[in-house]
């Protein structure tokens, strides 16, 4: 009789799989913690602290990646896996996958708003750019002296003669 392989005692991977799970789960509630400073720090236009807030949600999802790793063998085995423990194993496995794809779609979802919100800002700024470049051209073709301006040099010509 031979030694049963790790993949066929679930009182083995079981706890491993859920402590990962647990820790995706801690990783993205912290990402969704950061996306909602994210939103009102785009609100608010503070440049400084996205920037910040941008940087520690980079270093989260390096987090979530290193553990995405772990999950690999769990998955690809799943089917088997699945049916070596109880109903109510399977269940908790289920809630954890669940609460899982509801934090990935919330911050999914806002990260989305926040693009579109940064979008119509960038779009705005660059609205208004546009009109001073106009009233600059404008105030330069009708001749408009700025402060420094010489007085003695006549502001109309009749340039037809």
């Amino acid at each position: 009789m031979t030694e049963p392989t790790i993949h066929e005692r679930p009182e083995v991977w079981l706890p491993r799989l859920r402590a990962v799970l647990e820790e995706q789960i801690g990783h993205y509630r912290e990402l969704d913690a950061l996306g909602e400073k994210q939103s009102g720090l785009i609100e608010t236009g503070d440049a400084e602290g996205l920037i910040g807030v941008l940087a520690q949600r980079q270093m989260v999802i390096d987090r979530i990646a290193g553990l995405n790793g772990d999950l690999v063998p769990f998955q690809r085995g799943w089917d088997v896996l699945s049916t070596m423990i109880s109903d109510e194993q399977r269940s908790e496995m289920r809630g954890k996958l669940d609460e899982l794809a509801a934090l990935v779609k919330r911050i999914g979802e806002r990260d989305e708003a926040d693009k579109q919100s940064l979008e119509r800002k960038r779009d705005a700024v660059k609205r208004e750019l546009n009109g001073l470049n106009q009233g600059k051209r404008a105030a330069q073709a009708y001749g408009v002296r700025g402060a420094n301006a010489p007085t003695d040099v006549p502001l109309y010509q009749d340039r037809n003669g």
